[in-house]
This record gives C-alpha cells, sequence and structure tokens, in this order.
C-alpha cells in the first residue's frame, strides 16, 4: 500500500505573551479558528486533505476541527502530539527562569527535564510512536501540532540529526511535507 502526502502543520500563534514558557499550557488563540484553517488550506493548495491528526491542546484542535469542518475530512485526536511538558517552567516568562536551569538544559538538551518536566527524548518517544500510525496510512494526512513536535518529526521522518533539527525554526502557522 502507498503512503499518502502527510504534511504537518504548526497551530497559528497563541494569545500569550512572546517571552512566556507555555508547553503544555492549553492557551487560546490569538485568531479565530477559521482564519487559522483558511491560512493552512491556502498554504497546503491544491492537495486534498482525507484525514487530520490533531493535539489535544485547543491552539492546535481547534483549528484541526476547523479544517475538518471545511474539508469533511476525518479529524483524530492524538495526545502524544502534544507540545513539550515544561511542568515547574509553564506560564512563567522567559527570563524568570534561572540561568543555571536554562544552562544546564543548553547543556543537554535531549536528557535534561526543563521544569522537571520532558526531556527532548521524552518528547521523541511519543511522537515515533505516533508518527508509526500517521506513516501507515495511504490517506493525505494533515498533522496539526506544535514546534516541539514537529521538530522531533524533521528527525524521525525526514532524518534531520536531532541536534540539528531541535534547533529548527518553525513558524506560527507554517507548513511542512514530512512524508508522501
Amino acid at each position: 500500500m502507498a503512503r499518502g502526502l502527510i504534511l504537518v502543520a504548526r497551530h497559528p500563534r497563541p494569545r500569550i505573551g512572546a517571552r512566556v514558557c507555555y508547553g503544555r499550557t492549553d492557551v487560546p488563540l490569538a485568531e479565530s479558528p477559521d482564519a487559522g484553517a483558511a491560512a493552512l488550506l491556502a498554504l497546503i493548495g491544491a492537495d486534498p486533505v482525507e484525514r487530520i491528526v490533531t493535539s489535544p491542546l485547543q491552539r492546535a484542535a481547534l483549528v484541526a476541527q476547523a479544517v475538518a469542518m471545511q474539508t469533511g475530512a476525518p479529524l483524530h485526536t492524538d495526545g502524544r502530539l502534544a507540545e513539550m511538558d515544561f511542568c515547574a517552567w509553564e506560564n512563567r516568562p522567559w527570563n524568570s527562569v534561572p540561568r543555571a536551569e536554562v544552562d544546564a538544559w543548553a547543556a543537554d538538551p535531549l536528557r535534561y527535564r526543563p521544569g522537571g518536566g520532558e526531556s527532548v527524548a521524552d518528547v521523541l518517544l511519543r511522537v515515533r510512536r505516533a508518527w508509526t500510525g500517521i506513516a501507515s496510512s495511504a490517506d493525505n494526512t494533515l498533522v496539526v501540532t506544535h514546534a516541539g513536535p514537529i521538530r522531533c518529526l524533521l528527525h524521525i521522518a525526514l532524518g534531520v540529526p536531532i541536534l540539528e533539527a531541535i534547533q529548527a525554526s518553525i513558524a506560527y502557522g507554517s507548513v511542512t511535507r514530512v512524508g508522501g
């Protein structure tokens, strides 16, 4: 069975300060989900969306729901596509996180658990498990998620070295082709 096209989209800009750590925090969108869906569909162009898989966090899920309404594609929610959990760092301004903790994370980005939350290795493991199901479909699939899981998918699906992938800039509302 041939694998379908797989497009991965980062949710649109959330309504939260630009310098606030909000990984797993379920923050709302800065724009309407319909506007986010229209922008994603414009980026996708003529490629039909036959299946949608989304993070459960509202900044991704509401846009995915709006795309599903516009395309008629079935929608699946997968908690493994949620953003990295920064635990004690969540909802804090980045400049309030102790410099020693940020330095420790920079020194060991794969294994350090920022704020006592998840390490990049933890996120990579759960996203790899989600990818197995996503990549097994023959349907053209739109995945709506967050920068952290997208960086992991760059490594898993495209073979980008993990230390390079975790530094990739992933714009709000961007779409990346990772398979098919």
